[in-house]
């Protein structure tokens, strides 16, 4: 349900090319499942970050302590909402009408 709610990558290393759309495939738990918090805790949509296959493996490679280059950290993302990187429809060019198929 996460996916399909916020379904693009939170990107907390800032890796991806800026304005660039990159989807999650993968949901990361911040507060680990192995902590001895109540499973309803743990499986609450605020401790659920989406991310992409790369990021995830990144961020559980390094126990989810890992900083962002930028000097946002993962635990920053706990308070802040997913940024919004969809494409308006100024960034798809001249020509694109925006009209249905």
């Amino acid at each position: 349900m996460v996916l399909s709610r916020r379904p693009l990558c939170s990107d907390p290393f800032k890796v991806h090319e800026q304005n660039s759309v990159v989807l999650a495939t993968d949901v990361h738990h911040i507060v680990p499942l192995s902590s001895d918090r109540p499973r309803r805790e743990l499986n609450a949509e605020s401790n659920l970050m989406p991310l992409c296959h790369s990021c995830h493996s990144r961020i559980t490679a390094t126990g989810g302590k890992a900083m962002a280059t930028e000097g946002e950290g993962v635990d920053d993302l706990w308070e802040s909402p997913q940024r919004d990187r969809r494409p308006s429809f100024g960034d798809l060019g001249e020509g694109f009408e925006g009209g249905g198929v």
